[in-house]
Formats: structure tokens, sequence, C-alpha cells
């Protein structure tokens, strides 16, 4: 089937195009804002770029979050515009998912997994993975000082742990001067969701049946907003 995914949750806008089964198209342009003047240009070079039109989609798959509000919101909504234009389904694939299935068997191989996301803030959006790449308990925004215990509550007696995740170089050091008890281990790639992983995500979910996510906003704590102080 012929899927189009979108990325613009953190620091970089990605679009990634499966057709038959596999990819023939991805980029990603590293950004800290102005997501929404680059997503429609990307989207249009990649369809230029491979061999059908936005009507011969069959699937629109977009990163739900958790990251930055408006990042978040800029790929929903051009995704749900798409896909009423193109009258095909639209499901969400979360930040959490795609940084995991960027790691490789091989790097993954007998650890459990902490992906940890960046949120220019005093905490992380932080999801544990066991070592067959189940999730670990729920997602949480956790604060620098209570990462250890968060960790501690999903590994139980395991110390040995691959970090990944645009955040996961700050985790590893706050976790290493908290505790001496976790060996951490960073993993290969640091970045975080990329519109590859999204759309092989939604390619296998949709192989297998199993139910996606909606396409809605997955938000790990309201956002950070600041009322103006009136004057006079």
């Amino acid at each position: 089937m012929n899927i189009i995914a979108l990325d613009t949750v953190a620091g970089a806008s990605s679009v990634a195009v499966f057709s038959g089964g596999k990819k023939v198209y991805n980029y990603r342009k590293v950004l800290d804002r102005g997501h929404a003047e680059v997503l429609i240009p990307m989207m249009k070079e990649a369809i230029s770029s491979v061999s059908f039109e936005f009507l011969d989609l069959e699937l629109i798959a977009v990163t739900v979050g958790p990251g930055s509000f408006t990042g978040i919101r800029v790929g929903l909504a051009t995704a749900r515009s798409l896909s009423v234009a193109a009258k095909v389904p639209v499901i969400g694939v979360t930040s959490f998912e795609a940084v995991a299935a960027s790691i490789t068997e091989k790097e993954w191989a007998g650890v459990p997994v902490l992906i940890a996301l960046e949120t220019r803030r005093d905490d992380f959006y932080l999801q544990m993975f066991n070592e067959a790449r189940a999730r670990l308990g729920e997602p949480k925004a956790v604060g620098s000082l209570d990462i250890v215990s968060y960790v501690s509550d999903q590994l139980g007696l395991q110390t040995d742990i691959l970090v990944a995740g645009d955040g996961a170089e700050r985790a590893v050091s706050e976790i290493g001067g908290r505790s001496e008890r976790f060996k951490c281990r960073l993993a290969s790639s640091l970045a975080g969701p990329d519109a590859i992983q999204v759309a092989e995500i939604a390619q296998e979910s949709h192989l297998s049946g199993y139910a996606c996510l909606p396409a809605e906003p997955f938000y790990l704590r309201a956002p950070h907003v600041q009322v103006p102080i009136k004057s006079g």
C-alpha cells in the first residue's frame, strides 16, 4: 500500500513514503521552529519524487507526541487535512514507539531500553521497554530529581540499560549523578522520532491488524502558558 508519514514533534520535520512494502522516499530537516512553513513543501517534494499522486495514498501516519505542543499541532492538522482531501484514514504513532523502532535488534539485545525525550525544561518524557520490546509501565513526564526513582520502579533488580532519544545524554548524566546502581549505555543514534519509523510502524500495524492509535495529540503535561500581566 501507499503510505505517507509525517513527524514534526521535536527538533526536526521529516516525511517518509512507503510503497509496495518498502521505503521509497525519506527526508529529514533539522529545525527548532517553523515546522508549519516547511512541512507542506516537503510533502509536495516527497510525492513529486515517487510514482504516484496524493490521491493514490492509502494511509497517512503521523507522530502524535509527546513533544513540542506547536509541532504536534502542526503535524496533526496537516495529516488530518490530507486525510480529508485524499479520503484515506490517518493513524497516530507515539514518539516513544518511533524512537524505539529505530534501535536495531543487535543493539537492543539482552537489555531493557529507556527512551528519554527532551522537553527543554528540568524534566524528561520517559518510557521504558523490556528486552522483548514490550512496554514497561506508563510513559511519564519525570523531573530530574525523580528520574532514578522512575527507572528503579520499572526495572526491579536489573541494572544495565540502553538509553535512546534526543534527551538520552542528559538523562544518563542525571542518572549517573544521582545513583551508582545503573550501568547506562547510550544508543548509537540519539535523535528524536523520524517519519521513516512512523511509516514502518504504520505498515506493520496495517499488515498485522493491530489497532492503531487515533490521530489525537498525546500530551504528558499541560502546555506551559504564561499569562501576560495587564498594565494600568
